[in-house]
Parts: structure tokens; C-alpha cells; sequence
């Protein structure tokens, strides 16, 4: 099992390989998350310097409590299907945490 410091570095780390021209200094991850049982997700900042028209603008990573990552769809914009992706999130995670 892994921290919530541990799942937010991986997910840091997966958004910067997914978006390798953006400076290493510059932070990706907003501090808003959501938290299930068995995942994180963590969410991209708004003011990112991405391209308008880019997939990375409507991604989030999600993070298992043992440290597997998944490139996921940003519902922030939609707090109940959010809320319900979540769920199925930490559904899965439980039986395939590889």
C-alpha cells in the first residue's frame, strides 16, 4: 500500500511523461483530488500551459492504493458522473490492482 504523498508523485510523474514539454518545474496537479477506497484521482491544474485543442486537457490519472496508474477522463466538469467514475475506479482497482 502507498501513501497519498506516493500516489501523488506517480501521478505527477505520469502527467509529466504524458506531457514531456512542459518544464520539469512547473507543477501539473491541481490540489483538488477525489478519494475512493481503493484509488486516488488526481486532476490537472487549470491555468496549464496546454494546447486548447489538446486530449491532455480532459485528462486525469487515477492511482491505486498499491501504486498502478491509469490515464482517465477528467468529469470534473460533471460532479455527479465525477463522483460515479470514481466508484467505478476503486470497483476495479479492487479486483485488478496489478
Amino acid at each position: 500500500m502507498i501513501d497519498f504523498e506516493q500516489a501523488k508523485l506517480l501521478a505527477e510523474n505520469s502527467a509529466m511523461l504524458e506531457i514531456n514539454w512542459v518544464p520539469v518545474r512547473e507543477t501539473y496537479l491541481s490540489d483538488f483530488y477525489n478519494e475512493r477506497e481503493n484509488c486516488w484521482i488526481f486532476f490537472a491544474k487549470e491555468d496549464i500551459p496546454l494546447p486548447p485543442d489538446g486530449c491532455l486537457r480532459t485528462t486525469a490519472f487515477a492511482v491505486s492504493k498499491s501504486g498502478v496508474v491509469r490515464a482517465v477522463y477528467d468529469f470534473r466538469d460533471n460532479p455527479e458522473e465525477m463522483n460515479t467514475f470514481a466508484d467505478r475506479m476503486s470497483d476495479y482497482f479492487s479486483t485488478h490492482d496489478e
